[in-house]
């Protein structure tokens, strides 16, 4: 098993072919699936607080399940670490 340092921090965000269930405590399918990968073990905590934030709004939510493209993810996710 090979260990490289990662210089960079970035998230995967991938859309499943169909939903899953992994018996989540809210009942619901898994239909998302985000990778965040970071440099530190804080930096690593700041993103998946951030992450987080995204994940209980209701129209970040509905972007994901309507398989939006990357643009509009990332202009939506910078509009509101604007406000």
């Amino acid at each position: 098993l090979t260990h490289k340092t990662v210089s960079d921090e970035f998230i995967c965000i991938g859309y499943l072919a169909g939903d899953v269930d992994f018996n989540s405590p809210d009942g619901e399918s898994v239909h998302t699936l985000i990778i965040a990968v970071s440099s530190s073990s804080r930096n690593h905590l700041e993103t998946l607080s951030k992450i987080a934030k995204f994940c209980a709004d209701g129209e970040f939510i509905s972007l994901l399940k309507n398989r939006s493209d990357l643009g509009t993810l990332i202009s939506y996710m910078e509009k509101k670490e604007k406000n």
